[in-house]
């Protein structure tokens, strides 16, 4: 039988990947048309903004940090507009983007198999750090918000408006919609594999090598027939 802290973790794990599923979806349209739209911006800053709280309450902490930038990044566009990303800095926030969602894959490789998470992040945070600074420096200065200047971004539990009833609702809500028996729903990590599968070489790789037709486009119930979904 399951205990409270793995149902927490496997719907913790659920959750963020299917934001990811969500956000790769965004970015792999949005490159085509070579900006977001108002929706997707908001769209964006609302998916960090989950994963940096959730991340900090699980204490994940190299998943929080970059999530916690990339939130910081996307609430500059937010308010300013995409119109504050000179057009040569574009492919490098698309990219950007691609670079943080496999970090993030890549971290849920290792809490799913038990391995410690990375610890050296310098490299991609340099890389979104970089972006900031460079939008920034296209218009008004624009300093970050108190208290994050000059220091890693520190979160407390307390201002984390997340619980383990949040996830627990969530994974619930999921199995009533999906038609799924709860039994299966929280022990969801052949799920999250194979979701992981099909968006890594189905959506993205056949997306951007324009394999667009029907016939092309995976579903989770095809990669597990027991599980449909919406």
């Amino acid at each position: 039988m399951s205990t409270g802290n793995d149902s927490i973790l496997d719907a913790y794990l659920y959750e963020t990947n299917t934001l990811l599923e969500q956000l790769d979806s965004i970015v792999l349209a949005s490159e085509e048309k070579d900006t977001f739209s108002e929706e997707d911006i908001n769209t964006i800053f609302r998916i960090m903004h989950t994963i940096k709280g959730s991340s900090a309450m699980m204490e994940y902490r190299s998943i929080m940090t970059i999530a916690h930038r990339a939130e910081d990044l996307f609430s500059i566009i937010r308010d300013k507009s995409m119109d504050i990303v000179p057009e040569a800095n574009r492919p490098e926030l698309f990219e950007l983007l691609f670079q943080t969602i496999d970090f993030f894959r890549q971290e849920i490789d290792h809490i799913e198999n038990g391995q410690p998470l990375t610890e050296n992040i310098d490299s991609l945070l340099q890389k979104v750090n970089t972006l900031i600074q460079q939008i920034q420096n296209t218009g008004a200065p624009q300093p970050l918000p108190q208290g994050r200047r000059g220091r890693s971004p520190r979160i407390s539990r307390q201002n984390i408006l997340i619980s383990p009833m949040r996830f627990k609702s969530f994974f619930l809500m999921r199995a009533a919609a999906w038609k799924m028996p709860v039994p299966l729903c929280w022990s969801m990590r052949s799920v999250i594999s194979a979701g992981r599968e099909f968006s890594l070489f189905s959506r993205r790789h056949l997306h951007r090598s324009q394999h667009r037709g029907p016939d092309h486009r995976l579903r989770l119930h095809d990669v597990l027939p027991g599980c449909r979904g919406p």
